[in-house]
């Protein structure tokens, strides 16, 4: 099936942030290979992915364009760093993080569903110590991605991995 990706008018049948056009143009202006390499199906799919990671995890600026639009952009009342409105729009600092997060989802999938329960119990540099809890997931994090989204987020669903700090 055909990509479907947010036109701005908060389309009810929407997939992507991203088609995949703009994305092999975000690729092949930064020269990656990976990307360019696979095929459209497997480029349509981490589209998705990424698209899915960006909803789930953050909880943008400003509120639902319309109620029954499949994706969380765009957004009503949502401006940019440079205070420029975002209405009617997915913002290119979105789009950016979502070609991101899609090179990833080329090769990874990007939840982890990797249990610490045979991973490191304690571990202690000096007066501290880090002891992870018994059954404790790991999340993959995606730095440049998350730094790209910065502006536009008030918060994240979930929360981190459950770790204990603890002074000696």
């Amino acid at each position: 099936m055909a990509l479907i990706t947010e036109d701005g008018t908060g389309l009810s049948t929407a997939e992507s942030y991203l088609s995949v056009e703009d994305a092999d143009t975000y690729w092949s202006n930064r020269n990656d290979s990976v990307w360019s390499a696979a095929a459209t199906p497997a480029k349509e799919a981490a589209l998705r992915k990424a698209t899915q990671f960006l909803d789930a995890t953050f909880i943008w600026i400003g509120a639902l364009h319309d109620t029954a639009q499949a994706l969380n952009w765009p957004r009503s009342g949502a401006y940019d760093p440079e205070d420029r409105q975002l209405d009617n729009s997915v913002p290119v600092m979105v789009e950016n993080a979502t070609a991101e997060l899609a090179l990833e989802a080329i090769s990874s999938a990007l939840v982890s569903t990797q249990s610490r329960d045979d991973q490191v119990k304690k571990a202690q540099a000096g007066s501290v110590s880090v002891e992870y809890e018994d059954g404790a997931s790991f999340q993959k994090s995606y730095a440049l991605a998350e730094r790209i989204v910065a502006p536009l987020v008030i918060g994240r669903y979930g929360g981190g991995a459950n770790v204990r700090l603890t002074l000696s």
